[in-house]
């Protein structure tokens, strides 16, 4: 298991990301995060929104509906901890 930063939650449940961290995958204030559970671990995610085409067509979060937007963004990282969960039968 890789070990890393041995952090502490608050009396309220807030945990605080290492600065190397927040600098490395460049976390800031704004940066939306996935937060999830899984097999008896908590596992933190930053959500990245990537446009990608659909027969040529952008992702326009002002003209499209909820549906037609999100079927055109991605979640990239999220997708490869997905995929690499599903090869490796985790």
């Amino acid at each position: 298991m890789p070990i890393g930063t041995i952090v502490k939650p608050m009396e309220r449940g807030q945990v605080t990301i290492p600065a190397s961290l927040r600098g490395k995958l460049k976390i800031t204030p704004e940066t939306l995060l996935n937060v999830f559970e899984w097999k008896g671990m908590i596992v933190i995610v930053p959500v990245e929104f990537r446009p990608k085409t659909v027969s040529g067509v952008m992702a326009d979060w002002a003209k499209d509906t909820p549906e037609e937007y999100l079927a055109k963004v991605r979640y990239n990282p999220l997708e490869e901890l997905w995929a690499r969960m599903a090869r490796e039968s985790w």
